[in-house]
């Protein structure tokens, strides 16, 4: 070791005497003649030569004599040194050279000298031929010293590097422009040199400035809240790192990036059978791959681009059985103008008697409905007696509300993200959500596409309408329009930003999804169902058993409610429905709030990849993303529509803990009602819920933040936690009054026992003399 270093300090002392005896005689040179110019490109001209003279030598000669002119076969030996690094002079070297490189100051420097050379040249430029020569030979000393800035620059890289530095092509390029634009620094005496020289500082410019947009490009800022990270994120920044790494050999690059893909693609469990060459085990192979087959959901799933498919063409065409698209028109339009009719006639009525207290029920429901209504309220147990001065239903003034001044006024909102659903019911009671459903089905061609009739969709959404419990705070109809009107919109801010990403049967399985994702909900949570031992939670086994009761329910309503006519995929074929049927259920269970962190953190991992989404997985975790946000999107809403729907859900939380409370159960978070906590519960289900997911939504369609969809999160954000800071100031005043009402007494009562005997004074000084001590 001591004797390598020996022969390299030798090595480069020999190398930096030879260098300072040539420039010692060009500066005699320039010094005696003053022209200079012509041996400084002769030296470096000749350097150059020179060693490509001798690399091409000696690789002859290595040809040639070592291996008789490839005849024998490289014999070349690599060791490998196991041991611990020489701790030497290069090594400290490069070590410092490293850290310099990774020292954001450094990154900080460079930037700004090359913004100050861009200046310095724009400005010379500009004014070159009104300067006079002195002033001309100052700037060119002045270029000079960028130029040796840079060169120590590109040194220092090299030296951190080494040779992997240039395996960059923008590097090599870049470190080319700084040595020829130092070389041609001497030459400045011809127009063609100067050009050539401009055209070297620009292009250093635009290298320089690329690397510097390289490395601003990152993920913007969250919004205020709380970050969630998950493991699979560091297993990525740690790949993209190790890929990152500028002497890793293509081979493991390549490796690395297989790495990446497939956990970008959640393929990492995903089984491969190898192929046995050996013949007598081919009948093995051929059973185990269609038992494969069998077990596994891709089978059911069909082709990956089934589901991607910009142009459906004859997979989602049922036959050619098909009404002209615009009788379907027709009849959906003329279909909401007399359920807006009978509604807005109901509702008239009603508040001219004052016969209801709350918005009355349009439907005309069925006797078996209302005993399938009563069953469900009998297995949740629900008081008789509920608190309305918080409940959906409110006593109306009298109105004469006008059904083409509420259609024309829905048309107005049904597509933007400040629909009011709480307003729209007052005008239509429960009809909403049929309204919506047959008017978006018609927007998204969907009766065309899949042969839908219109009557049958009709009938479906009265179906659900009264499968909601009217009885409920907050999960009912009326929730259920708002949440499919919400996945309306976000499927449209999506196609805005991702041309054609959701197609018609994206929109059909999405638009379902939603309209069925509380049906028949009982007004309490899982957590409530799971620890009452609830007959729900029993026949789900405790998993998600709220979610797996909609969707079950849901399709058995939907197959036997009037003898098969309220199923809108009747005419889908048996691979179409299985698509559609399996995407429901999935896009239905990711409304479970428990697994929300598990959704949001498979999306961000899919996100990463360039072509999300690219199969029937991708796809689907997009579906629940959707629906799921949707769900939960009333905090999104403007403050005034957000504040509508807060009274309702905290009434059913409190209703909860009233039952709660009665069974001897612990009361869950935020659902005592002698203690609530409006502004925390809504704050903490804006920070843990909302804002993440719609902050992932908006990167990967920016038409999200064009709806204005996270700004009316923050204000609705802000709303609360001013709230909150109130309550605290008050809190602490009051015990602040108290501490001082409390002194107060006990000064009072020490002065009493001072006063009672001299021992007590004595006994209290030994008390305050042992608390001193301790």
């Amino acid at each position: 070791g001591m004797r390598k270093c020996g022969f390299q300090l030798l090595s480069i002392g020999t190398v930096l005497v030879h260098m300072t005896m040539a420039l010692s005689q060009l500066v005699q040179l320039y010094l005696q003649d003053g022209r200079v110019n012509v041996v400084y490109l002769t030296y470096f001209a000749a350097t150059a030569l020179d060693q490509l003279r001798n690399v091409v030598f000696h690789t002859l000669i290595w040809y040639t004599v070592a291996r008789r002119c490839g005849q024998i076969e490289s014999r070349e030996i690599i060791f490998k040194d196991e041991g611990p690094p020489e701790d030497d002079f290069f090594s400290r070297l490069r070590t410092v050279c490293q850290q310099l490189e990774e020292n954001r100051r450094f990154e900080i420097l460079v930037y700004a000298l090359v913004s100050a050379y861009a200046v310095f040249i724009m400005l010379v430029l500009a004014v070159q031929q009104e300067l006079s020569q002195e002033v001309l030979d100052v700037c060119d000393g002045i270029d000079v010293a960028f130029l040796v800035a840079f060169l120590v620059e590109i040194v220092i890289r090299l030296l951190a590097n080494g040779s992997a530095y240039l395996q960059d092509p923008w590097q090599f390029v870049d470190t080319t422009v700084v040595v020829v634009s130092f070389a041609f620094t001497f030459q400045s005496d011809t127009n063609k040199t100067i050009g050539m020289l401009r055209l070297l500082r620009l292009l250093r410019l635009v290298l320089v400035l690329r690397k510097a947009q390289a490395d601003t490009k990152r993920p913007r800022a969250a919004h205020a809240g709380l970050s969630f990270t998950t493991p699979v994120d560091r297993v990525m920044e740690t790949l993209k790192e190790v890929q990152g790494l500028k002497k890793l050999p293509q081979s493991l690059r390549e490796k690395v990036q297989w790495c990446n893909e497939i956990i970008v693609s959640n393929k990492l469990y995903d089984i491969n059978i190898g192929q046995d060459r050996a013949a007598e085990n081919a009948f093995i192979e051929s059973e185990v791959h269609e038992w494969f087959k069998m077990a596994s959901t891709q089978d059911m799933e069909g082709q990956n681009s089934a589901m991607v498919n910009k142009q459906l063409g004859s997979l989602l065409m049922a036959g050619s059985r098909r009404v002209q698209p615009v009788q379907y028109a027709a009849v959906a339009d003329q279909v909401i103008r007399d359920e807006l009719h009978a509604a807005v006639t109901a509702v008239n009525n009603s508040s001219k008697n004052d016969a209801a207290e709350e918005v009355p029920a349009i439907a005309e429901e069925e006797e078996g409905s209302s005993r399938r209504t009563d069953a469900i309220q009998g297995m949740v147990q629900r008081p008789n007696m509920r608190h309305h001065s918080q409940s959906p239903g409110k006593k109306l003034a009298a109105l004469t509300l006008d059904p083409v001044a509420v259609r024309e006024n829905l048309d107005a909102y049904k597509d933007t993200w400040s629909f009011d659903a709480v307003h729209f019911e007052s005008q239509t009671g429960t009809k909403l959500l049929t309204i919506l459903a047959v008017d978006y089905f018609a927007a998204h061609d969907l009766y065309n596409a899949f042969e839908i009739p219109v009557a049958v969709l009709q009938e479906f959404a009265h179906v659900l309408e009264r499968g909601h419990l009217k009885t409920n705070p907050y999960h009912t109809a009326t929730h259920a329009a708002d949440v499919l009107q919400a996945f309306h919109v976000l499927a449209l801010l999506i196609n805005q930003s991702r041309k054609d990403c959701l197609n018609q049967q994206d929109m059909l399985v999405g638009l379902l999804a939603a309209m069925m994702h509380d049906f028949e909900h009982p007004g309490y949570s899982n957590r409530y169902l799971i620890r009452t031992v609830h007959p729900i939670a029993m026949r789900y086994n405790d998993l998600s058993p709220l979610e797996n009761y909609h969707v079950a329910e849901s399709f058995n309503t939907m197959l036997t409610s009037q003898g098969g006519k309220a199923d809108p995929l009747q005419h889908l074929t048996e691979a179409q429905y299985q698509q559609v049927r399996k995407a429901i259920i999935q896009s239905v269970f990711a409304t479970d709030n428990d697994l929300h962190p598990q959704l949001l953190s498979t999306f961000k991992t899919k996100m990463m990849s360039k072509d999300f989404p690219s199969s029937s997985d991708d796809k689907q975790c997009l579906m629940n993303m959707l629906v799921h946000g949707a769900d939960i999107a009333n905090p999104t809403r403007p403050l005034e529509v957000y504040l509508k729907w807060v009274p309702r859900i905290m009434e059913e939380f409190w209703e909860q803990g009233d039952q709660e409370k009665a069974a001897g159960l612990p009361i869950s978070p935020y659902a005592d009602r002698q203690n609530p906590n409006v502004p925390r519960c809504q704050l903490g289900f804006l920070e843990m819920l909302v804002v993440p997911l719609f902050m992932f939504l908006e990167r990967f369609a920016p038409a999200v933040e064009d709806a204005r969809i996270n700004t009316n999160a923050q204000t609705n954000r802000a709303h609360y936690l001013a709230q909150i800071e109130q309550q605290e100031a008050e809190e602490t005043g009051q015990h602040s009054r108290r501490n001082v009402g409390r002194g107060n007494r006990n000064s009072a009562g020490m002065a009493r026992v001072a006063q009672h005997s001299q021992a007590g004074r004595a006994g209290a000084m030994r008390v305050l003399g042992k608390f001193k001590r301790n």
